[in-house]
């Protein structure tokens, strides 16, 4: 297993640029040694190629949470088919604390080319269990997950919220059932064992099938690699799933977007119902119980139908006694910058195709207004009130600064973004075909500052909190 802290860049130049990994690697309840790891370089505008790379030498400095400094060299550089070149540090360490410092300098070589690079005191994390070089940072892994597949919108479950080896996996409306949640646990570099929360057990392709269809149920783990999978991010923050024995991706069978649709094992194919993203929360649902008694409104028979009762019924956990409650009415909110304070609005209240958003002090006008409305695939568009125009990337740009304009709707993905609930009622708005985040530019805070699509960043200017008006 890696325990890593996030990736970061180093730029002593203009011209110059290192991306590193750092962080500890082994079992923390164990021992674990320090590791450094070179994702890509660029030497006075040249790109070096990990593999390359003859050799990652130096010392490093590793402190405790209690304070106790263990120091050594790193070994030379390996490159092992991951696109990455990374050394290992000659000390092992049990690890006891939740926060380590490592500090270091480190040599790298390519033929007769030497560069020296040095950094001190990053953090390093126990808690940030994360794939070698996939995942990015240990806060998009929630604790327990949802895996919703991109092409419906829907959650990954065990049928029937069954608990016996060998019970299906399929795709399921969200109800907030442990059925639907699963945990990913590191069981060596870079594949992760997946727990459904209900039942404790893992997920399986079935017989260990290596072709396409081999359906995906939960089993007891045993150690196999047909319960072992990687996950690889893909640029619009969706995942692919690959189960290590087979080489192949699971896959929501078909396409299909109904209720019971089987996941299987499928050779990867670049589609949707092949991607998948984790969420920790889901909108909560709800059960009404009337004052007067403890029971609970009830769909009778779980039916689906138009004209189906409904009536009191004994509490319990099931589907047809839970609820989601939506706002109705006009729903039209601002929308509040954290960094600035200021809203989203539509510049000089322009009604065309490609007007520029940008924020301004809140003045009570219409171009400040925006409503959101769910999308089938579980993603919104955003429509401004004085136009009925969304929000859209510019150009379906997918760089970092891509400008937001205002745009008829066009059922496109630069036009459907996602909200990542980041507590205290602020929110990402991310974009569903770049991944990327909206922001306020180089975080301005005058009025005027554009919105534009960037890397997502734990930063103000891309938090926003929603207010109705």
């Amino acid at each position: 297993m890696d325990v890593w802290s996030s990736e970061f860049t180093d730029k002593p130049s203009a011209n110059t640029e290192f991306r590193w990994l750092v962080g500890l690697r082994g079992r923390p309840e164990d021992r674990v040694v320090p590791v450094v790891g070179l994702r890509w370089a660029k030497v006075n505008d040249l790109g070096w190629k990990t593999a390359e790379i003859a050799a990652i030498e130096g010392s490093y400095t590793l402190v405790s949470p209690s304070g106790v400094k263990t120091e050594g060299k790193w070994a030379r550089a390996e490159c092992p088919g991951t696109g990455e070149a990374w050394s290992q540090g000659g000390t092992a360490a049990a690890v006891t604390g939740a926060l380590w410092k490592l500090s270091a300098n480190v040599t790298l070589s390519k033929g007769f080319t030497m560069f020296q690079v040095q950094w001190q005191s990053w953090a390093v994390s126990r808690e940030a269990a994360l794939q070698f070089g996939s995942l990015g940072t240990a806060r998009e892994i929630p604790d327990w997950a949802y895996l919703v597949a991109k092409h419906s919108g829907k959650v990954l479950a065990i049928a029937d919220a069954a608990t016996t080896d060998g019970a299906w996996l399929v795709q399921s409306t969200p109800a907030g059932g442990d059925h639907q949640k699963f945990r990913l646990e590191p069981v060596e570099d870079g594949y992760f064992r997946v727990m459904a929360k209900h039942s404790g057990k893992y997920l399986t392709v079935d017989k260990a099938g290596t072709g396409d269809g081999a359906r995906v149920n939960q089993q007891n783990w045993s150690g196999g690699d047909q319960q072992r999978f990687r996950l690889e991010k893909l640029p619009d923050g969706h995942y692919r799933i690959w189960a290590k024995h087979s080489g192949r991706a699971l896959d929501v069978s078909g396409a299909g977007t109904v209720d019971g649709t089987p996941v299987d094992q499928w050779q990867w194919c670049d589609v949707d119902q092949q991607k998948f993203r984790l969420d920790a929360t889901f909108p909560d649902l709800v059960v009404l119980v009337p004052k007067h008694c403890d029971m609970a409104v009830h769909i009778a028979g779980g039916d689906t139908r138009d004209g189906t009762p409904v009536r009191l019924h004994v509490r319990d956990t099931a589907q047809p006694q839970k609820f989601l409650i939506e706002e109705v009415g006009q729903g039209w909110h601002r929308i509040v910058a954290q960094h600035s304070g200021k809203v989203l609005n539509v510049s000089g209240a322009g009604t065309g195709n490609g007007t520029p958003v940008d924020q301004w002090q809140w003045a009570d006008v219409d171009q400040q207004r925006f409503r959101l409305e769910r999308l089938p695939d579980g993603y919104y568009r955003v429509a401004a009130k004085h136009s009925g125009k969304v929000l859209n990337v510019s150009g379906a740009g997918t760089t970092d600064g891509t400008p937001i304009d205002q745009w008829e709707w066009a059922d496109v993905d630069q036009q459907k973004f996602r909200l990542d609930d980041l507590g205290s009622g602020y929110f990402r708005i991310i974009a569903k075909h770049s991944g990327k985040a909206l922001a306020v530019n180089a975080a301005d805070t005058a009025d005027g500052a554009v919105l534009v699509q960037a890397t997502t960043a734990d930063s103000e200017n891309q938090r926003f909190k929603w207010f109705l008006t």
